[in-house]
């Protein structure tokens, strides 16, 4: 089915179906996580229902922009949705696999749609869901097309007793908005710190009409100097300007510390907008890590802690690549196979666990495998080989230095390539990426325990505190997270090092 014509100007239409895109992926995320968190078994009737629920919003949503391919899609999956509840057809090993990869081919068809390629797309999501409907039928019979029909019941009818969900309510704000809020915070902490300056100098000001008050105070003990009354009328004005002086400056500097709080929850508010759990990301992790499971037969089980932690969502986008290639790497060169694992007394389903956690601004991602981990004596002969480090070098290294070479060597530990790993370049491209968002990574290894790989980066990407000071008279300012330790230092003593 094409996309309908709509009586829309085509300004208006393009905002309306990008408003309706953002919605859309957020909706089959929500099946996505429905599917994902039952694992292989059927997923309960209420998590079946809201996934009917979403997909038949989806499926109205879709028509008022036109999308008629989707509104046929969605129709068609909340049918297939239906008749799984309903137990009319079976739920399969393969049926949580199906479901997932309908959902990202909808996401697909956002990226295409009016574009010849659509087309073909939409066919091929109609056999997928076809198959689930009906697992016996052939794939190459296709329903017919979506066409109005009246609406179905999900499942059952609720009680009428049942409590409907108050929808939450949303502001759609475009990110660049938001960054132009948090350069202003940032410009509002330079003017208090102006101001504080300023004010600095009125204190000192202060004082010496202080001093000067007293030393004309001290110089009219003497009875005999000439005009001695006017000089008296004088030094009285003065300490009541110096004390009215100290009073004002006092005050300014009561009113720029409440500016400060005031900027700091500006800041704090601002950032929280940002914010989004770690959810998404966990999400991302066990869609990859079914998939892998998929092409390479490997029985592995995700484990998942910390969902609940919070940072930015920019910081968040770009961690899907990492997280990819993490999960491809322990998949291929840390879990070993089933009859191995029993072999050393392990599970035979190996485990894979992220953690996500937060460490005073830091946001703390952990990716830690049950495998065979890493042999730092072959990495060792391998940045030998490659020339990377000398005899001599690789001698006097330990095995930290050893793991941390092999982030940034361009070394495998594999001796075949292959699809997933072998030629040591996707971690580089971890530490590359984590690096650009101002953080670091770290790996530890267990031989036969597992290893883990660290990542410590900012929460938020957008605004930092930081730590000011002045080299030959320019100002510089060094990011609070990077900072360990501060000492004062005497201006008249040199220091060597």
């Amino acid at each position: 089915m094409s996309d309908q014509e709509l009586d829309f100007d085509p300004d208006e239409l393009a905002m309306l179906r990008q408003l309706f895109r953002s919605e859309a992926e957020e909706s089959l995320e929500q099946v996505t996580i429905r599917v994902l968190a039952a694992g292989s078994a059927k997923p309960s009737a209420e998590a079946l229902t809201e996934m009917m629920r979403v997909t038949h919003t989806l499926k109205g949503a879709a028509g008022t922009v036109g999308l008629g391919a989707i509104v046929d899609l969605s129709h068609r999956l909340e049918s297939a949705l239906a008749a799984l509840g309903r137990d009319a057809t079976p739920w399969t090993a393969t049926t949580a696999d199906q479901i997932v990869e309908i959902t990202d081919g909808l996401r697909g068809y956002f990226a295409v749609a009016g574009e010849p390629a659509a087309d073909t797309l939409a066919d091929q999501i109609r056999v997928q869901i076809d198959q689930i409907a009906r697992p016996d039928r052939r794939p190459n019979s296709l329903p017919p097309p979506f066409v109005e029909p009246p609406p179905e019941p999900i499942l059952e009818p609720a009680p009428h007793d049942t409590p409907v969900p108050e929808p939450k309510a949303m502001l759609r704000v475009e990110p660049d908005r938001i960054d132009a809020l948090m350069s202003s915070a940032g410009e509002l902490l330079f003017d208090r710190t102006r101001i504080e300056r300023r004010v600095q100098l009125l204190r000192t000001l202060a004082r010496d009409l202080a001093r000067t008050r007293q030393t004309l105070h001290d110089s009219l003990g003497d009875a005999g100097v000439p005009g001695r009354a006017t000089l008296v009328a004088t030094e009285s004005e003065l300490a009541g300007q110096a004390a009215l002086l100290s009073q004002t400056t006092a005050a300014l500097l009561d009113e720029i510390e409440a500016l400060r709080r005031t900027i700091g929850e500006l800041q704090r508010g601002l950032t929280r907008i940002r914010m989004e759990s770690a959810k998404s990301l966990m999400t991302h992790a066990a869609r990859t890590l079914r998939a892998l499971r998929r092409a390479t037969g490997v029985v592995v089980e995700l484990r998942t802690l910390g969902e609940d932690t919070e940072f930015d969502k920019a910081v968040a986008e770009q961690l899907f690549d990492p997280i990819t290639q993490l999960l491809r790497n322990a998949v291929a060169h840390g879990v070993e196979s089933a009859d191995e694992r029993i072999a050393l007394g392990k599970p035979a389903n190996a485990t894979i666990t992220i953690r996500a956690r937060q460490d005073g601004n830091l946001l703390v991602l952990e990716i830690t495998d049950d495998g065979r981990g890493i042999d730092t004596a072959t990495v060792r002969d391998r940045l030998i080989a490659s020339g990377q480090w000398s005899q001599a070098r690789a001698q006097l290294a330990d095995d930290g230095e050893i793991l941390d070479a092999l982030l940034g060597s361009g070394v495998s530990v594999k001796d075949d390539t292959d699809e997933l790993a072998g030629r040591g370049i996707g971690i580089g491209l971890v530490r590359q990426t984590v690096s650009r968002l101002g953080g670091e990574v770290k790996v530890s290894s267990t031989p036969h325990r597992g290893t883990t790989f660290s990542l410590r980066l900012p929460l938020s990407t957008a605004l930092a505190q930081a730590m000011l000071f002045k080299v030959g008279g320019q100002v510089y300012a060094i990011p609070n997270v990077h900072v360990v330790d501060t000492t004062l230092v005497d201006a008249h003593v040199s220091v060597t090092t």
